[in-house]
């Protein structure tokens, strides 16, 4: 599947292989047994190299062409600058989709993230592949959030490398360059690096996490802004779009607010907005909305199709081996039909996210009696990409295991679930 994939903060292991050059510096200061002089000067370069790495964005400015392999739960993509990264469904914790000028985007916010990942494709059909591959359901799936700012944390540990390289070179220059005379200037550069070196260095680790909540968050109510003048919740049936001025974004509201400012500056790591971010973002507002105000494709319900294979107050062997039968009988139809069931109903609820567990679970145990190859990996697939533990551990049960293990498996499972509860 071709499509153009944009993940502004890129993958963890960037910063790091940045980091390697002070890492071999501070090696060989530690274990290089040199003499004291060249060990401190291995140290300074240590610090310098650390902290003007960490002052490089390897932001990823605009989307680039990639080919998606879709798997069970995951997605691969290929063709990115430093590797093939892969995506699973329960990295997941939001996800939205909106239609572009490019095609169909699902922007997902990933954990250890601070920007969403986004992901067109060309046509609809491609992105629900895409959705069902993750285990996105029809409505999206938690929330999306942009950092518009840097933080003030985030600040902090950019002066703090600034501050950490400075002193650093300002040592090793009046050592390199004080002679015998500059006794007090060695002295000065000593007493001020011994204070601004561990501050910087403590600011530059200090700044990397994340303290404050975005400017920007798609919530299932609603937009939370968090403006000039404090946050706003806009619901998305009143968002009329925002327009760039200068450094503020201008969403407009209903009266008396009229207007919500969010500051907005230069993208930078997980922060900041730049053009092809801001065609996101506004993009998925735009599509929010527009279905908010009843404009977007309708979900097929089935779910009440499929209501008899619900347990009720049945035994859970009882329960297992009435869907067996349900099993047994789809199975020998035409096409995989029953009289009452209908097989494509039952794939629909085994691979919507929103649906019941119960459903789910009562699907995929009927359907484990389509004697069809493809049927199994399609079973596999959707188990894959269910986030919740207890619900994927349900439906690979039911799935897979006869009738007696199944029921004291699935005992276990609600057993866990009601200790959980009570926590």
């Amino acid at each position: 599947m071709q499509a153009t994939f944009s993940d502004p903060q890129g993958p963890r292991w960037i910063r790091a292989l940045l980091q390697v050059p002070a890492a071999v510096l501070l090696a060989l200061a530690l274990f290089g047994g040199f003499a004291g002089s060249y060990t401190w000067t291995l140290l300074a370069l240590s610090v310098i190299a650390s902290s003007t790495m960490a002052l490089l964005s390897v932001r990823q400015s605009a989307p680039i062409p990639a080919r998606l392999e879709l798997g069970p739960g995951r997605v691969k993509v290929h063709g990115t600058r430093f590797r093939s990264p892969v995506i699973h469904a329960k990295e997941v914790t939001g996800a939205s989709t909106a239609r572009t000028e490019g095609g169909f985007a699902l922007s997902l916010a990933r954990a250890w993230r601070d920007a969403p990942t986004t992901i067109v494709v060309p046509t609809e059909a491609d992105v629900d592949r895409l959705r069902l591959a993750l285990g996105i359901g029809h409505c999206g799936h938690g929330a999306l959030a942009w950092w518009t700012t840097a933080t003030a944390a985030q600040k902090s540990a950019q002066n703090g490398r600034l501050v950490s390289v400075v002193a650093t070179v300002l040592v090793l220059a009046a050592f390199a360059f004080g002679g015998d005379g500059g006794i007090l200037v060695k002295i000065l550069a000593s007493m001020f690096a011994f204070f601004a070196i561990p501050i910087g260095l403590l600011l530059s680790a200090v700044g990397a996490q994340r303290t404050t909540y975005p400017n920007i968050e798609m919530l299932p109510t609603g937009i939370r802004l968090i403006g000039v003048r404090g946050p706003f919740l806009l619901p998305y049936a009143y968002y009329d779009g925002f327009v760039h001025e200068g450094g503020l974004l201008v969403f407009k509201v209903p009266e008396p607010w009229r207007t919500v400012e969010v500051p907005v500056g230069r993208s930078h790591g997980g922060s900041g907005l730049g053009d092809a971010d801001l065609a996101i973002l506004r993009a998925q507002l735009d599509g929010a909305a527009l279905r908010a105000r009843g404009f977007g494709r309708t979900k097929e319900e089935v779910a009440g199709r499929v209501e008899t294979l619900r347990r009720g107050r049945e035994a859970t062997r009882d329960w297992l081996a009435r869907l067996d039968v349900i099993g047994q009988t789809l199975a020998t139809g035409p096409g995989y039909r029953g009289q009452s069931l209908d097989a494509e109903d039952l794939w629909l609820v085994l691979e919507d996210p929103d649906a019941d567990a119960d459903l789910r679970t009562a699907a995929a145990r009927v359907l484990r009696h389509v004697e069809d190859a493809k049927a199994r990996v399609r079973i596999h697939a959707a188990a894959a990409a269910i986030r919740d533990e207890l619900v994927h551990d349900r439906v690979r049960i039911a799935a897979v295991e006869p009738l007696d293990e199944a029921a004291t498996s699935l005992d276990e499972l609600e057993e866990r679930r009601m200790r959980m509860s009570f926590r």
